[in-house]
C-alpha cells in the first residue's frame, strides 16, 4: 500500500438490501478518476460489518472483473470473529490486494494489549503468507477498542513486514501527531481531512476519508498542493463541505447526497440497522452544501 489519498467508497443495495456490484463498480471507478490513488472497501463508511464475508468476496471480484487492478485495494477484513476474519483475510491476500484493513474484534470490550495481540498473532499465524500486509484500523468511538501505541510498537516490532501501518480515525489530531512523533517508521492515514495538512507536513502517509464519495477531487487536490501557497483556502473548502454532511448521520447522508445527485434513489438506502434520510434532512442537507461551495 502506497502513501495517498483513499476512498472508503459507499455500497450501494439493491431494492431486497443485497450489494449492487454494477453501481459499486461504477461508483468505484469514479473515484478513482477523480484523483484517488486506491480504494478501501468494507470499513466504516462501506458498512462492513453489516457485509457478509461472502458478499464481500463477491464485490472484490466484481471490481477486479471489471478492471480495477488488486494493488489498489486494501479490504476491511476485520469480522467479530477470528476464522471469518482469517479467511477473509486469506481471500484478500490470495487476489492480490494491497493490503488489509483489520479492525479489532468488537463485541467484548475492555479487551487487554495482550488479549489484542495474540489474536493478530494467530490471523498473521492462520494466514501463513509472507505477502499479507496489515493496516490496524483504530477507531474506538466505534468499535470501542482502543489500539494503544504500546501495542502498534508491539506488533511492528514482531512483524515488521506485515504491519504496515495504521488507520487513524480516532479524530483527535493530539493522537495522530502523537503517533507520527513515536512511530515515524509507521505509516500513519488519517480519517478526515480536517488536519489533513498538518498531518502531511508531520509525516503522515495519507488520508482514508468518507468525503471522497462527494469530493475526492478536492481532497486530492489538497493532498497534492498542502505545501503550496494557497493551501490553507483548499483545506477550508473541504473542511466546510465536511462538516456540512457531519451535522447528519455521516453514511445515510453520503447515500442520500450520491442519490441525489446522480438522480438515482436507489443509493439512498444503507442497510438496516441504519436508517436513510428523511425527506427533510434530505433537503436541508443539500442546502448545507450548497451554502459550502459544494457544486458536486
Amino acid at each position: 500500500m502506497k502513501e495517498g489519498l483513499y476512498a472508503p467508497p459507499l455500497t450501494p443495495l439493491t431494492a431486497d438490501l443485497r450489494p449492487d456490484a454494477d453501481r459499486f463498480l461504477k461508483h468505484c471507478r469514479r473515484l478513482l478518476a477523480d484523483g484517488c490513488h486506491g480504494l478501501v472497501p468494507f470499513g466504516t463508511t462501506g458498512e462492513g460489518t453489516s457485509l457478509s464475508i461472502h458478499e464481500r468476496e463477491a464485490l472484490l471480484d466484481a471490481l477486479l472483473d471489471g478492471g480495477i487492478q488488486a494493488d489498489r485495494l486494501v479490504p476491511g477484513t476485520g469480522c467479530a470473529d477470528l476464522p471469518d476474519t482469517v479467511d477473509l483475510t486469506k481471500y484478500a491476500v490470495n487476489i492480490g490486494c494491497a493490503g488489509a484493513l483489520l479492525l479489532p474484534p468488537f463485541f467484548y470490550k475492555e479487551i487487554t494489549d495482550d488479549g489484542l495481540y495474540r489474536y493478530i498473532s494467530v490471523l498473521i499465524e492462520r494466514v501463513a503468507d509472507n505477502r499479507l500486509k496489515l493496516l490496524l484500523y483504530h477507531i474506538p468511538q466505534i468499535s470501542g477498542v482502543r489500539i494503544s501505541n504500546a501495542l502498534i510498537r508491539k506488533l511492528y516490532k514482531a512483524y515488521p513486514e506485515t504491519i504496515l501501518g495504521v488507520k487513524d480515525s480516532e479524530g483527535s489530531p493530539e493522537h495522530t501527531f502523537e503517533l507520527l512523533e513515536e512511530m515515524p517508521e509507521v505509516k500513519v492515514f488519517v480519517g478526515t481531512e480536517h488536519y489533513l495538512a498538518q498531518a502531511l507536513a508531520a509525516g503522515g502517509a495519507g488520508c482514508i476519508s468518507a468525503m471522497t464519495n462527494l469530493n475526492a477531487a478536492g481532497l486530492r487536490q489538497l493532498y497534492d498542493d498542502w505545501h503550496k501557497t494557497g493551501a490553507r483556502e483548499i483545506q477550508e473548502r473541504v473542511t466546510q463541505v465536511r462538516r456540512a454532511v457531519e451535522s447528519f448521520p455521516m453514511i445515510p447522508a453520503l447515500k442520500a447526497a450520491v442519490a441525489l445527485l446522480n438522480s438515482d434513489p436507489a443509493w439512498a438506502t444503507p442497510r438496516p440497522p441504519l436508517s436513510p434520510l428523511g425527506s427533510v434532512a434530505r433537503q436541508e442537507l443539500m442546502t448545507a452544501l450548497m451554502a459550502a461551495g459544494y457544486m458536486g
